[in-house]
This record gives structure tokens, sequence and C-alpha cells, in this order.
């Protein structure tokens, strides 16, 4: 299949939303994983149906067992997204109590305010807070199934999308809930299982929605198994920069095509490009507003964090971020706040952090001075510690120890 670039034509607003609550379930099922693992602080990878209860819940019908206190803070951060609150549902959150219900009662309220006075509340998708507390960032309704026009269009044909995102994100929820729908296709849930299992579940006509670590996965298991990916299978990539010799890589291994999306949850997608393409193109919703960019139709300028550098005025690459963060995986990085978390440790003279990009993918690089040559094992460990609240688990810091320089 050759991707096409998508066209021009802005659809009309629309009013209504069709009567369908597994549109929903998705983002509402995964925001609630995400909030019950917080509770229960771990992981939560059990299967969820429309069926499962919130509340103990009874025979043959599974509960998550949450009680009241905890229910009341899982309902709010739903009522939150979807904003049930301003359509005067929330009490609902409380009296019906099984997923099914949630994403049918987000439904109704998106359908409220869709049709009445506030059709710009939307839904809200929480930032990572990287550079800051996380805010909740909102868009229309509208604003996020014109966009989705724009993917069906590009990917008319696919018969199935394969899932290695959650639906809460932006990205998740554009991809996974909405463009199903759009495209009258099924959704084949991935992020639980191993990259061989994937391989093997996947079939041609498939979209498969991923990361760049997910996509670096699979390309390590298919060198690594010798295995062969079924003809006829599209991807997506976004949230991080990918390298284009991965998705020229992928291409060889038998994939038609990896398009990267190029976005934020502030602006929603900006560009896309045809990997191994190093330029991405403006999406037709978009245009170039002298070095920044200005939505085609509301006109507003898309709050920009990266450098880009305009080839003419749909073709762009980016050049880094004007705010000196770095990516790895999905997360933004403060290599700043790093470096002076490490060298107030005791032992430390100073500390230089960097991102290397390697075959495998980027890795963190800290260079560390210190007085003493023989590096304790404790200052070894403080480094660590102070580097762990900034990565999370988005990659394992390679430490290098070196003798501070005479000066």
């Amino acid at each position: 299949m050759t991707i096409q670039p998508p066209t021009a034509t802005i659809k009309p607003s629309r009013t209504c939303l069709e009567d369908d609550q597994m549109t929903f379930f998705r983002a509402v099922a995964d925001l609630v994983r995400q909030e019950v693992g917080k509770l229960r602080g771990q992981s939560f990878t059990e299967a969820l149906t429309p069926d499962t209860r919130l509340d103990s819940g009874h025979e043959g019908h599974p509960g998550l067992a949450l009680k009241s206190l905890n229910l009341m803070d899982v309902a709010t951060s739903v009522s939150d997204m979807f904003h049930i609150g301003k359509a005067g549902l929330d009490d609902l959150l409380l009296a019906r109590r099984t997923l099914g219900d949630w994403a049918e009662i987000a439904l109704q309220a998106q359908s409220i305010l869709l049709a009445g006075d506030t059709p710009d509340e939307g839904i809200g998708f929480r930032t990572s807070g990287t550079t800051g507390s996380p805010k909740l960032v909102k868009h229309s309704m509208n604003r996020l199934l014109e966009e989705v026009d724009v993917w069906a269009d590009m990917f008319t044909g696919r018969r199935r999308i394969v899932s290695a995102v959650p639906g809460h994100h932006i990205y998740g929820f554009l991809f996974t809930c909405l463009l199903p729908r759009k495209l009258d296709v099924e959704v084949l849930d991935v992020r639980y299982s191993m990259p061989g299992a994937t391989i093997a579940a996947l079939r041609e006509g498939d979209l498969i929605i991923g990361q760049p670590d997910f996509w670096q996965r699979m390309l390590d298991t298919v060198s690594r198994q010798g295995l062969a990916l079924p003809q006829g299978l599209s991807g997506v990539t976004s949230t991080a920069p990918m390298p284009p010799s991965s998705g020229s890589q992928l291409v060889e291994q038998g994939m038609e095509n990896l398009i990267e999306v190029y976005g934020s949850t502030e602006t929603l997608g900006i560009g896309w490009r045809d990997l191994p393409a190093t330029s991405f193109a403006l999406l037709p919703l978009w245009k170039r507003e002298g070095s920044g960019i200005r939505h085609a139709a509301e006109k507003f300028i898309a709050p920009i964090q990266d450098k880009l550098v305009w080839h003419d005025d749909t073709q762009f690459s980016i050049s880094g971020r004007l705010d000196g963060m770095v990516q790895i995986g999905s997360k933004n990085l403060c290599i700043s706040s790093m470096e002076q978390a490490v060298s107030m440790i005791e032992g430390v003279g100073s500390a230089s952090i960097r991102v290397e990009q390697r075959e495998t993918g980027q890795r963190l690089i800290a260079d560390i001075e210190v007085a003493d040559p023989d590096i304790p094992h404790s200052v070894h460990a403080s480094v660590q510690e102070a580097l762990a609240p900034h990565v999370e688990n988005c990659c394992e810091p390679e430490i290098r120890f070196q003798p501070a320089s005479d000066h």
C-alpha cells in the first residue's frame, strides 16, 4: 500500500456523536487501569471488560474492589478527562459501577457538550509534567474528529488496528479509540504480549500503533529469532523521535510503511513522515506562519517546543528543543536539572550528561568527575538515586566515573 498525502478538506463541525460506548471504553478502561495501579503501588495489567465492576462485584461479574474514597478518586479522574461534571452527569459515576456504564456516561457527557453551548470543553489529556506540574489540556471533540478524518483518509483499507499504546493519552485516543470507529475495524491489544507472540498474531492488512521502543523490540526480535513479518503491514510511531535507520530496517523486514507522527498533547498531530524520510510534511489542518505553525481554520498558533527548519511551506525538519530538554522514549528529560542533582553529591566534582544515539536506540550517558579515583560504592549508588526521579522508567543511565581534572 502506497501512502498518499492526506487531502486538505476540512469537514464541518459535528453536533452529535454516534451512540457507541465502545468508542470511549478503551480510554476509560486504560485511565482506570492507571489510577488503580497508582492506588495499589504497582502495575495493573489484568484484563478489563465492559462488565468489570469498580466495586467488589459478585459471582460472574468480577470487581476491582475499590472502597468508597478510592472509587471517588478514580471517578474524579474519569470525570476530569471527559468533563462529565460540566455535563451534569457526575453522580452517575457513583450510581452505575461497571466500566461499560462509565464509558456510556462519558459518551453521553461528550454528546451533551457537543450539542450545547460548550463544545470546546471536549476531552482533557494530562501532560507528563516533565517541565512542570502535569496539566490537563483540553481539545474539542470537533478538533479530535477533524484530525482522525485525515488519518482515516491516509489509512483507508486497513483491516485491523494492533495497539501497543494506552488509549487515555492523546496518541492512543486518536489512533486506538477514534480511528478504529472511523475505519470500522477491530482493535487487538498487544501491550502485555511478548514481541514474538505479537509478531505471530499479525496478519495482512494490520495497522500497528506503537512507540519507538516498541518498534525497536520488534526489530530486535525479528533479527534475533529469524522471524518473518506478514506482508501488507502498516505502522505508526509517535511520542518520541524514531531513528530513520530503524524505520528503514523495518521496511526491509517486510513492513509496507512506517509513518512517524509529529505532535504533542498540546497541539495534537502537526506533521508526518514516511520513514526513512528525514523531513516531515504538515498535515493539511496546519499552515506555516513565519517560523511557526498556525491552525488553518481556527487561526491559533501551535505551541511548538522544538526548533523547526523549513525546507518549503509544507516540509520541515526538527533541530533540537527550544527549552534544552532531551527526549528518551516518550519522556522529556532536563539535562541541567540532572547535572545539578548529581553535582550536589558529596565526593562528586562535576557532572556532564548527554544522550548518545546507538544502533539499539538512545542511551543516557552520565560522565562524573570525582576527586577520589577509587570510587566508593556509596557514590555510585547516590548518583543512581539522584537520577532515578528524573528518568523514572524511561531508561537506565550509563554512569562513567573519571578523576577530576587539575585546574
